[in-house]
């Protein structure tokens, strides 16, 4: 009985995020995303430098690599599983929420914010996949949530670190002109479900890498 009342409510609070994103997606496509992105089209040459730095932050090559040669070293090198686990839930987060990032992002084929401003270009264009037409969702606000959402779950006392880092690159690519506001809204949305579901699935199958959140004994 409880577990399917747990079930209920993780189901009731998937179908109304899930509600409230495409909502806000939908009326920032249609109201916000073009007014911020002219809005930033002209900025400060070091304020833009600053940003593609904090941008970079948000490819997932690196974070791919350095994940998979943890789990390589410590599983088979340095015996140490447990080190093992967290590498493993880590590249798994970044790979599998990528994967699902793009096959929606080359599916609904999405003028960029450039195609707007030299080509008068806006919408969709589904199944088109050349860079000018994948900006919905973005990537890189997919990759650096499932990273600090990942780490959260890991090591939860820098919280605050892994949110200012998280919304400093996904505003970057705004700021910067390379996705409207609604595509880092769902590429981030992504990431979240996807990693709060691989967590699920590794505490099911008693994968002990997350730590243990104590009762109040007085409750």
């Amino acid at each position: 009985m409880i577990d399917l009342e747990r079930k209920a409510v993780r189901t009731k609070v998937l179908v109304s995020s899930s509600l409230l994103v495409i909502g806000f997606c939908t009326f920032s496509y249609y109201l916000l995303d073009i007014r911020i992105s002219c809005y930033f089209r002209s900025i400060n040459p070091l304020v833009e430098i600053l940003f593609r730095y904090i941008t970079s932050l948000g490819k997932s090559t690196w974070y791919l690599i350095i994940s998979m040669i943890m789990f390589i070293t410590s599983r088979y090198v340095y015996k140490s599983y447990l080190v093992a686990s967290k590498s493993i839930f880590i590249f798994l987060t970044i790979a599998v929420s990528g994967i699902i990032n793009d096959i929606v992002k080359y599916c609904l084929g999405r003028y960029r914010p450039n195609a707007l401003f030299y080509d008068h270009l806006y919408g969709f264009d589904f199944l088109e996949h050349s860079y000018s037409m994948t900006s919905f969702p973005s990537g890189h606000a997919n990759t650096i949530t499932a990273v600090m959402l990942a780490a959260y779950f890991l090591i939860p006392k820098y919280r605050w670190l892994y949110i200012v880092i998280a919304v400093s690159v996904i505003a970057s690519r705004v700021v910067l002109c390379e996705h409207y506001l609604s595509d880092v809204v769902f590429g981030s949305y992504l990431a979240m479900l996807t990693t709060v579901y691989l967590k699920s699935v590794f505490v099911r199958r008693n994968i002990g890498i997350f730590p243990v959140v104590l009762k109040d004994p007085a409750l």
